[in-house]
This record gives structure tokens, sequence and C-alpha cells, in this order.
């Protein structure tokens, strides 16, 4: 699930690179069920055959940044992968390069960081180490050599979990 989540991310990517968004470009805006704004809706994905639209996907134009949604809990649906060029995830912290548009979401403890990625073009990390998503150590891994772009913390302009049900403008 979660590498389908990671394809369809960067499938999405590449089907909106070329369009400069606008605000005036959105047919909709995206509220919570308390009128927070959320952004601007971008599309619709379903969970199942039973949940047509379970998550959305907003842009934020204010962080030039996509966010995926959860209908159902207004929770952050993109969850990090952290890799590390050192054993003991103690060095700066990468992610996937094909993630830089989005804001994701990783929890350490109690402690819920949002993360999305910095500088371009990415370059090749020969991680040694990785904290995934739900996973309460850093894991020792063999030698990954892949294109990756550093990680930082982003301060959400919104307050999550969001309020729902949602409301389309």
């Amino acid at each position: 699930m979660k590498r389908g989540l990671t394809f369809l991310m960067f499938l999405f990517f590449f089907c909106v690179a070329s369009t400069v968004y606008s605000q005036e470009s959105f047919m909709f805006k995206v509220y919570d069920a308390q009128g927070q704004f959320l952004g601007y809706l971008v599309k619709t994905q379903a969970a199942d055959k039973h949940n047509l639209m379970r998550h959305i996907v907003v842009y934020r134009p204010d962080i030039k940044r996509f966010l995926v949604l959860d209908t159902l809990s207004g929770e952050l649906v993109s969850e990090a992968k952290l890799w590390f060029e050192d054993k003991k995830c103690a060095t700066t912290p990468y992610l996937d390069w094909s993630s830089r548009y989005f804001v994701l979401k990783h929890t350490f403890g109690k402690r819920v960081v949002y993360y999305t990625a910095a500088e371009w073009p990415p370059t090749h990390v020969q991680a040694l180490s990785l904290y995934k998503e739900g996973k309460t150590r850093c894991m020792r891994i063999s030698r990954s050599t892949k294109l990756r772009l550093p990680a930082k913390e982003i301060d959400l302009p919104i307050k999550l979990p969001a309020a729902t049900p949602f409301v389309f403008r």
C-alpha cells in the first residue's frame, strides 16, 4: 500500500509538473467542518470500491506543496521514510526525490513531525539506516544508494486532524 502511494505521488508529480498553478485555476476550495481552509482541490483518490472519495489531494499555495488528506480521519495520509548516511539515524534525514512537492508526516513516539524535501537537484545518497513511519526505532540497512533530497521540517499552516466532513466550495 505504501509503495503504491509513493508511486501514485510520483506519477501525480509528473502529470502536474508542466502546469503552473494559480489560485484561479482551481475549481474548488476545501474547508474542514469548522471552516478552516485546507487548500485547493486537485484530485480525489479512492481507497477501495466502497469509499469513492477516501483521500483528497489539496494544494497549499502559501507553502507551495500538496497534501494528501484522509476524508474520514482528517489526517495527512503521506508517511515519510527517512534515510540516513550513518548507522544510527543521527545525521541529516533524506527523503525520496519523488516526494519533493508533498508534505509528509513522521511520528516519533507521540511527536508528529511534518517534512518536505529541500534543495534541488537530488543527489546520490548512500544510506546505512532508515526510520520508517510507525516504527519505534532506527533500523540498520544494507548500503542503499539512490537519488534523495535532504528532508526539512515544515510548520503546517493548518491544524490537523482537520474536522470532518470536508466542505467543497
